[in-house]
């Protein structure tokens, strides 16, 4: 915690930066600034604005302007999952030692995170650094042990970063679907020798049919023509563009750092490996 409140701060509190780096900063102050003058919307243009309210909400409680507040409070994205990535780890795991090596890899080794505030895309890092852990370990409570209290977390969580970053979304969706999949299989399974399996069903069926929903309400006219283009055979590089080819492995070792895959590879090993309940394997 200590390195990264360094690491973050160092650059506005000594160097006194007037602008925050990166030109995706621009985009998300205008966004801000708007919130702050009372224009008050879900999205701006297409793209959603959750983790906007946020950040409107303390600069108004802090008397900063949209630049100060970006200035200041988002490096507390490189200090912040720390903690949430050690409070997962630990509860997902039964295991303080298995979050405080989530966490300590996170805060040396990525490097994904560190370009992601370089490049301003504060949004993207608070959605999956912050809510996509969470969001994760709720739904894992919630098909654990299903109640009211648990479903209503995980049901807050999915919407929150419904309405705060598309492709955090779209990587619960991946992460999650096989993973719900392989669980309603199981417990219909189940279903002969208890009647609680039933609930567990119904609990997962509600998440999955939740994560569709919310995908195709607010994302189905920005996602609608990538999707078509799939659907007909076609490549994506026709949509975006062809600067935008896909990334290949030596090209996505180098961005995230291929010391942090080659541990959480030789982790995702050990986990199969161990006496680990079938779940959080999934």
């Amino acid at each position: 915690l200590l390195w990264r409140v360094v690491y973050a701060y160092w650059t506005p509190v000594v160097e006194q930066y007037i602008a925050p780096p990166g030109d995706d900063a621009v985009f998300h102050i205008t966004a801000i600034k708007n919130l702050m003058q009372g224009h008050l919307a879900l999205f701006f243009g297409t793209y959603p604005l959750g983790f906007h309210y946020i950040i409107a909400a303390l600069a108004t409680i802090f008397g900063m302007s949209s630049l100060q507040a970006v200035i200041w409070i988002t490096p507390a994205l490189l200090v912040l999952p720390i903690l949430i990535l050690y409070f997962v780890g630990s509860r997902l795991f039964k295991s303080d030692a298995a979050g405080a090596i989530a966490a300590a890899s996170w805060a040396f080794l990525a490097l994904g995170p560190v370009r992601a505030l370089g490049d301003g895309n504060y949004v993207n890092l608070f959605a999956s650094s912050v809510l996509l852990p969470l969001a994760v370990l709720s739904i894992y409570n919630a098909v654990q042990t299903p109640n009211l209290k648990r479903y209503a977390w995980a049901v807050f969580f999915i919407t929150f970063i419904s309405i705060t970053h598309h492709l955090t979304l779209i990587y619960l969706v991946v992460i999650l679907c096989p993973s719900l999949i392989i669980i309603v299989l199981e417990k219909l399974w189940d279903v002969r020798h208890t009647s609680k399996s039933w609930t567990s069903i119904f609990a997962v069926g509600g998440v999955a049919a939740l994560l569709v929903s919310l995908l195709y309400m607010f994302y189905r006219n920005l996602l609608g023509p990538y999707i078509s283009n799939l659907w007909h055979g076609q490549s994506l590089v026709q949509t975006f563009g062809a600067d935008n080819k896909a990334l290949d492995l030596m090209k996505i070792l180098e961005i995230n750092n291929a010391p942090l895959i080659i541990l959480g590879l030789i982790g995702l090993i050990g986990l199969m490996l161990s006496q680990t309940n079938r779940l959080p394997k999934l």
